[in-house]
């Protein structure tokens, strides 16, 4: 195994706040409108403590504004379709008007875009397919059809796809789609009688399973996206309750596959939840969002890349996981929590870096299922750091944990004759995790940081 580290993976600052004036608490999705140049962003964001009442927050070079009016509930999604912009969700009001779950924004006013359940139901995504507008979410019908929480626009109304058995009080929430190999594929908490849990696609006749679908091991499908003609398909997966990978898998059209090693915990484990949040195909690469710390064996916090074959990081810390992704202006806009790289941050962020891939590790075919584990011990502290024993030869990342779990160092070492010298942490005394990952293995252990 191969790494490149091309800038250190400690204390980068590629990200920074995008200044997002409003009041927030999260931001569920960010969309480039190539139409009104500008990038929206929408969640939970509101003017007041009110976020019944949300609005649609508008990025134009540097320069934030809003739209408002919305009542009755929050905002999920928007999306541009042709010349109208819709936004969907589960207001039940814009500008006064009563305007359920999805409005429409022409002729200088938002209209309704479908005769939804007045008094229940959510919109929690809207994309367009080759041409063909799609609105996913957990509502039962719409213009007069049922839908089980999937509808096509066909002409001026809304249609169903097929039709679907889910057990009675069991409707199902979907969260996204897509289209592979000529079929829509949805993703969610789905329980449809006689197929498989929460991805299931619709072949023109039928919804039947993906493969044999994801029986086992699956807490909710979150997103979805087609590169290098497999389906990624990313969320709640657990390769120890017998998902094929944990957090993000790969179709082919014939067999599920891991995707390097996939998410990992903060501490490089599939012992406790690490998942893809949401997957952007940009410059023949996989930039690939979520809740996670490790992507295959390399420290990657909530943001890595994959180009097909290796992971890639940018060594950063970026608080909360990362639900979405948008270029405006050839800048990645990023939805985060209130902190970067342990500075304050409004939900929002913004690249201000160089390349993505700034610390590489190249995954081999044969290593994705596993790493052997080093085992290695810490000297005592001398000399400004500690001495590692036991790693093979070659570059490792380093990782230090509290007794919380949570990260308070990452840098790069260099192992030779089973040596290598790790940087003092200046840290409170207690007992800490230390991870090395690299060269084909993995190693951890502990010690007790004194002073």
């Amino acid at each position: 195994m191969a790494v490149l580290a091309t800038t250190s993976a400690s204390a980068q600052n590629n990200w920074v706040d995008a200044g997002m004036p409003y009041l927030s608490y999260g931001v569920r999705q960010l969309l480039s409108d190539t139409v009104a140049d500008q990038l929206l962003a929408v969640g939970y964001i509101a003017l007041v403590n009110d976020f019944n009442s949300p609005v649609i927050a508008q990025y134009d070079s540097g320069h934030w504004t809003y739209i408002d009016g919305f009542a009755g509930g929050g905002i999920y999604t928007v999306i541009r379709y042709g010349d109208t912009l819709l936004a969907g969700g589960y207001f039940h009001q814009i500008g006064g008007m009563p305007i359920d779950l999805i409005g429409a924004w022409y002729d200088s006013a938002w209209h309704a875009f479908g005769a939804f359940p007045t008094d229940d139901g959510v919109v929690r995504k809207l994309r367009v397919l080759n041409g063909s507008l799609y609105a996913v979410g957990s509502f039962i019908s719409v213009d007069g059809h049922t839908c089980h929480g999937v509808a096509k626009r066909v002409g001026g109304h809304w249609e169903n796809l097929g039709s679907i058995n889910y057990p009675v009080g069991d409707e199902p929430i979907v969260l996204d789609v897509c289209e592979y190999q000529g079929n829509i594929v949805v993703g969610g908490e789905l329980n449809p009688v006689g197929l498989g849990n929460d991805l299931i696609q619709f072949d023109g006749t039928n919804w039947v399973n993906v493969g044999d679908g994801l029986l086992d091991g699956v807490g909710a499908v979150t997103c979805l996206a087609v590169y290098h003609d497999e389906l990624y398909v990313g969320g709640g997966l657990y390769v120890g309750a017998g998902s094929p990978a944990h957090g993000l898998v790969r179709w082919n059209g014939t067999e599920w596959r891991d995707v390097g090693g996939s998410m990992r915990d903060i501490y490089g484990t599939t012992e406790y939840n690490a998942s893809a949040s949401s997957l952007l195909v940009n410059d023949d690469k996989l930039l690939v969002g979520g809740a996670f710390g490790y992507a295959g064996t390399l420290h990657a916090n909530q943001f890595a890349i994959w180009d097909g074959q290796k992971w890639c990081a940018t060594g950063d810390s970026i608080g909360h996981k990362v639900e979405s992704m948008a270029f405006y202006h050839d800048t990645l806009f990023i939805t985060c929590g209130d902190s970067l790289n342990g500075e304050p941050a409004n939900y929002v962020a913004r690249w201000v870096g160089g390349a993505f891939e700034q610390i590489c590790e190249q995954v081999g075919i044969a290593e994705e299922a596993s790493l052997p584990n080093a085992i290695i011990t810490i000297g005592p502290e001398g000399g400004g750091g500690r001495t590692i024993f036991g790693l093979p030869d070659g570059f490792f990342q380093v990782t230090v944990f509290d007794a919380t779990g949570r990260q308070v160092a990452s840098h790069w070492i260099n192992s030779h004759d089973g040596r290598a010298q790790m940087e003092h942490i200046t840290h409170a005394p207690g007992l800490y995790l230390l991870r090395a990952t690299g060269a084909g293995y993995i190693g951890s252990a502990r010690f007790i940081n004194t002073f």
